[in-house]
């Protein structure tokens, strides 16, 4: 099964379709293109809404990725303030959840919700 979800570089000021592969073995998961598409080791999860999810690289802070102020405005958007002084780094990538904790790909719906988030977060 494939996810199709939406990816934020650092740097970047536009959102990037990306389909993730479920990872062999047949679980379900697909947390090895996760990894892949945030060339990260380790992933941290945001639940930004009841049916969206915000993945994002666990040791962003520590391995000197470089800051995302867009995605930080992205999760502000959506009611969400981190600590004073802290942001968001690296790659974060967007996808909707099945409810029990899966990823699956954005609907159309939270596709065009995420769009009005970026575009209220490239205004602040």
């Amino acid at each position: 099964m494939t996810a199709q979800t939406l990816v934020l570089r650092p740097a970047s000021d536009a959102l990037e379709a990306v389909e993730l592969s479920s990872d062999a073995g047949g679980d379900g998961t697909h947390l090895q293109a996760l990894y892949a598409a945030l060339d990260v080791r380790l992933v941290d999860v945001i639940r930004l809404s009841d049916d969206i999810d915000a993945w994002l690289d666990d040791e962003g802070r520590v391995n000197g990725s470089e800051p995302n102020s867009l995605a930080t405005a992205v999760f502000r958007a959506f009611g969400w303030h981190l600590n004073h002084g802290d942001d968001t780094r690296g790659a974060v990538l967007f996808a909707g959840h099945d409810g029990e904790g899966g990823m699956c790909s954005l609907s159309a719906r939270q596709d065009a919700i995420l769009r009005d988030a970026f575009a209220q977060a490239l205004r602040m």
